[in-house]
């Protein structure tokens, strides 16, 4: 039985914390050379602890993405502010991950980026830019409304069926089209 007055040491509970999280965490010294990385960040890139320590940041990053990560740390980080942008990891076998990346700077000099993979994010973006573009150009009218009626969205075959355009149609009430009976 665990004695419920024992204080279990901080430094305990941030390991177990980074070590079990969802999101990769990456930490490098002030020069971005590589310090720890938890499970997660490995499991990303595709890599064992101990092939990157000791390497810098950069490499895990494709070549647009490592041009930014650059900046942000020459620019900010290195004055000590945060930021958040997104970029893409490169795993150890040369995919692309498109992932959100939150950077804070270290008391030491170095930094820390909390990683997030955005890859399930990013093709539901895809599948819905391409079912938006279906329905635009569709030639029967699909329109999409509030719960109180106001029109949210007009394609092409709402203009090709009842003459309105877009622009005179999106925010007004349902009932300029339909006469009520």
């Amino acid at each position: 039985m665990m004695d419920k007055n024992r204080k279990i040491p901080s430094h305990i509970l941030y390991r177990r914390l980074l070590d079990h999280m969802n999101e990769g965490v990456w930490m490098g010294d002030e020069k971005e050379k590589t310090i720890y990385a938890n499970q997660k960040f490995l499991k990303m890139v595709g890599y064992g602890l101990e092939e990157i320590l000791g390497k810098e940041s950069y490499i895990f990053w494709d070549k647009e993405s490592s041009k930014k990560v650059k900046h942000e740390n020459e620019a900010k980080r290195k004055k000590g502010v945060s930021s958040s942008y997104e970029g893409n990891l490169i795993t150890k076998k040369g995919k692309k991950i498109p992932v959100l990346l939150s950077g804070t700077p270290l008391p030491d000099g170095g930094t820390i980026g909390i990683i997030t993979d955005l890859t399930e994010l990013k093709k539901k973006e895809e599948t819905e830019k391409i079912l938006n573009s279906a329905i635009q150009h569709a030639t029967d009218a699909i329109i999409i409304l509030t719960h109180r009626g106001t029109i949210k969205s007009w394609n092409k075959g709402g203009k090709i069926v009842f003459g309105y355009k877009k622009e005179e149609i999106l925010e007004k009430k349902i009932d300029k089209i339909f006469i009520k009976e």
